[in-house]
């Protein structure tokens, strides 16, 4: 049996146990606005939160994301008597003091992780139990009713699982060069070709790379470059250009480009929530949106604009704060 203790940065470590991993089984009191990213569920993963009127009503369980968890196929409920912080997958148990929010990763938390068999079964017992004796389900119906509720509600940070008003890092993982919000379109590189593109390519711990492919060399973008790819329904979280043209056997009418994404679950989200959350001073996401269509599927991004589309997969973003290389 294998027991381990962090108490420092232990998200990180939270993360890369819950990825990947088999049914994952958690019982987390309070959920912020970037749960999804720290703690990757899936589909018939089950949650339990505490997201009674109060904690929702002061933003310490942000409904939102519950939302985010549900699209994904996370079985939902919550039980307003839950304080527990404790997740089980197939191959391990972690208990401890950790909310999944941002202020809990700016915060002194410690974890036990184990793999006893034993402490397993115990944990996820301990979960469908609190989920049998009060563990309502989030339906679609509750969950407009406690959008409501945190819309309307009086936040008072201070309180356990909330997101502090003055984030003290960017979470934004590359160096903030040119950013470009691009039309998406599907490509057509066969498996051989993309591979033969990711020939030579060093992946970054926490990363995984793709290809994307160019229809012309002037369509190309500089290595280094952010894109954020939207089409008719979904904006997509950004990623980063990590290579220059790379033609497939010489042939200039087969290419394509390397990017870089974070190894998170992070879905696209659906033009009318990226419009909800967008808060530029200069515009509405709809005039964002009709700026790139009369720029022929780009748009190079700045400012207020820039920093808003950022701060939806990133709340902790802000421009005056040195990048993370």
């Amino acid at each position: 049996m294998n027991l381990v203790f962090h108490s420092k940065n232990v998200w990180p470590h939270i993360t890369e146990i819950v990825s990947g991993a088999g049914r994952t089984h958690a019982a987390i009191a309070y959920i912020g606005e970037d749960a999804p990213d720290r703690l990757p569920l899936g589909d018939g993963d089950v949650l339990l939160v505490n997201a009674g009127d109060h904690n929702v009503s002061s933003r310490a369980t942000n409904p939102y994301a519950l939302e985010r968890f549900i699209k994904l196929g996370v079985e939902v409920h919550s039980s307003d008597h839950l304080h527990a912080k404790v997740i089980v997958t197939d191959a391990h148990a972690i208990i401890g003091s950790a909310n999944a929010s941002a202020s809990s990763a700016r915060s002194s938390e410690a974890i036990v992780v184990t793999d006893c068999k034993e402490t397993r079964k115990e944990v996820e017992e301990f979960v469908l139990q609190e989920i049998k004796n009060s563990g309502m389900e989030i339906t679609q119906e509750k969950l407009a009713d406690l959008k409501r509720i945190f819309d309307e509600g009086n936040p008072r940070h201070g309180i356990t699982g909330v997101n502090t008003p003055e984030p003290i890092t960017t979470g934004f993982p590359w160096p903030l060069g040119t950013v470009h919000l691009v039309e998406r379109a599907d490509g057509n590189l066969s498996d051989d070709e993309s591979s033969a593109i990711l020939t030579g390519s060093t992946r970054p711990t926490g990363f995984t790379l793709d290809v994307m492919q160019l229809d012309q060399v002037d369509h190309a973008f500089e290595s280094g470059d952010i894109i954020i790819f939207c089409d008719n329904k979904y904006v997509q979280p950004p990623i980063k250009v990590d290579s220059k043209v790379i033609y497939v056997d010489g042939n200039k009418s087969r290419m394509g480009q390397v990017v870089q994404q974070k190894t998170m679950r992070r879905q696209g989200l659906t033009r009318t929530t990226v419009a909800r959350r967008f808060d530029s001073k200069q515009e509405r996401f709809s005039d964002l949106m009709d700026s790139l269509d009369n720029a022929s599927g780009r748009l190079k991004l700045e400012g207020d604009r820039r920093d808003a589309l950022i701060r939806i997969w990133f709340p902790d973003f802000k421009e005056a704060a040195a990048p993370v290389v």
